[in-house]
């Protein structure tokens, strides 16, 4: 039976990646249908062609279809994606200015910006997926909705069983290093635990051989690696561990404010600007009428997007590398982490993927509900994460404080109690401090995107 595959999000700028891998593997995956589903009829039309176009140089018999209709959008689909952004881009730059005026880090993913971005974006993604079980009630869905881990964490806690979140970081990661150090990366095996946008790896193996080191002292590595370009070598080595790119906003903070504060811009500006300019630049060229330049131009502007990953933070530094040419990108992505889920089930045969899932007893110190993002073995009855036990200290401290965090925040969404979220991000390592926490929570119920009233 042919696979339908939905993403809620269907306009969001990375669909056109999504679209062009899961055309790579249609026929692996029986996928006969791709719905692109968003509620932003405009913005689904233009990154919608560009979309179609991608996929059909690949798969020209898998579906491509543009959605505005919910119902339609939900009813037969095996694999759901979720990726929304309540409030559109502006709310990021809204979101991290806050941040900033408090002297935090206000990333959409990490800290008080984490904290905004699941505030507003919970309680509709809670509802697309309470209208899923109604409608599709077998089907997976895989949550890309940042602050990813968090928000698995909250539909989970809500009874969500079918949710998994999902991150390309751990896997990209995976695949740079494989490159870097000369190994086939089909048997080059790297073990995460952790937190989403908090994880670190301890094991590597490749040809049966233990690699860790060899990989942690290569002082070429943060050159090559864009995922660990903003680290330096030394302190790799210090670490002992493989750092998820996003743990340099812990292990370098007062550079990274430093950086932003002189730059009187975040992250949240430039990605605003870039995508202002790509849905312009698409109306006059019309992707409906002239696909093959308006991917071109869609790859220009994503690239230069790529090219300016963490510069701000960072202090104008380029980690990540992006292509000479004009062309669809080799790797999979986030799309990859979804298909290599999808194969295990459907064929049964397992497979390595790292996921955002409940720790089941895998991380010692840890609730089994946890959701931690973790190795897993995937099979025809699900994820099953790896046996990681008794983490060091530095990191499980980190773990700990982060996911204390994380469970209050849910609470606080769920009762809408600004009591609460204040002391969530108290709780956070990156605040700590109650007037900080306190204005934080005051200045953000504030905003027009803001959902619904909290009490005191």
């Amino acid at each position: 039976m042919m696979k339908k595959w939905t993403i809620i999000g269907g306009g969001s700028v990375r669909a056109v990646f999504f679209a062009h891998s899961l055309a790579r593997r249609a026929k692996e995956l029986h996928v006969g249908t791709l719905c692109l589903y968003d509620t932003d009829a405009e913005k689904l039309r233009l990154i919608g062609a560009i979309a179609s176009y991608a996929a059909a140089q690949t798969a020209p018999d898998m579906r491509v279809v543009l959605e505005t209709d919910e119902e339609a959008a939900i009813c037969g689909t095996d694999y759901f994606v979720t990726t929304i952004r309540v409030g559109g881009d502006h709310t990021r730059v809204e979101d991290e200015d806050i941040a900033r005026k408090y002297g935090v880090l206000g990333q959409e993913t990490t800290g008080a910006g984490g904290f905004f971005m699941a505030a507003r974006s919970l309680p509709v993604l809670a509802e697309y997926c309470e209208k899923i079980r109604q409608k599709a009630p077998q089907a997976w869905i895989f949550n890309f909705t940042n602050p990813s881990g968090l928000m698995t964490q909250a539909l989970r806690d809500m009874g969500y069983d079918r949710v998994i979140g999902i991150c390309d970081t751990p896997s990209s990661t995976k695949l740079r290093i494989a490159e870097a150090m000369g190994y086939d990366n089909s048997q080059f095996y790297l073990e995460f635990f952790g937190l989403n946008h908090l994880s670190w790896a301890r094991r590597a193996i490749y040809q049966e051989r233990d690699v860790l080191d060899d990989i942690l002292q290569n002082k070429e590595l943060t050159k090559k690696v864009g995922e660990l370009g903003m680290f330096d070598s030394e302190f790799l080595e210090l670490l002992g561990h493989i750092p998820n790119e996003y743990l340099y906003y812990y292990y370098y903070r007062d550079e990274a404010l430093s950086h932003i504060a002189q730059s009187n811009c975040t992250r949240g500006h430039l990605v605003e600007s870039n995508n202002l300019q790509l849905m312009e630049e698409l109306r006059q060229i019309d992707p409906e009428q002239n696909p093959e330049a308006a991917l071109k131009q869609y790859l220009s502007r994503m690239y230069r997007r790529e090219a300016a990953y963490m510069t701000v933070e960072t202090g104008g530094k380029q980690v990540m590398h992006v292509p000479d040419t004009l062309e669809m990108p080799s790797g999979e992505g986030y799309a990859g982490i979804a298909m290599d889920f999808a194969a295990a089930i459907e064929s049964g045969q397992p497979r390595d993927v790292i996921l955002s899932v409940p720790n089941q007893g895998s991380i010692s110190g840890l609730a089994d509900t946890d959701v931690v993002e973790i190795t897993c073995q995937v099979d025809r009855d699900g994820p099953h994460p790896v046996h990681i036990g008794k983490v060091a200290d530095e990191p499980f401290a980190l773990m700990i404080a982060v996911k204390t965090y994380e469970n209050l925040t849910v609470e606080a969404i769920r009762t809408r109690s600004k009591r609460i979220a204040v002391r969530a991000l108290l709780a956070h390592p990156l605040i700590g401090s109650y007037p900080i926490a306190k204005g934080l929570v005051e200045d953000f119920a504030k905003q027009g995107s803001f959902i619904g009233a909290w009490h005191e």
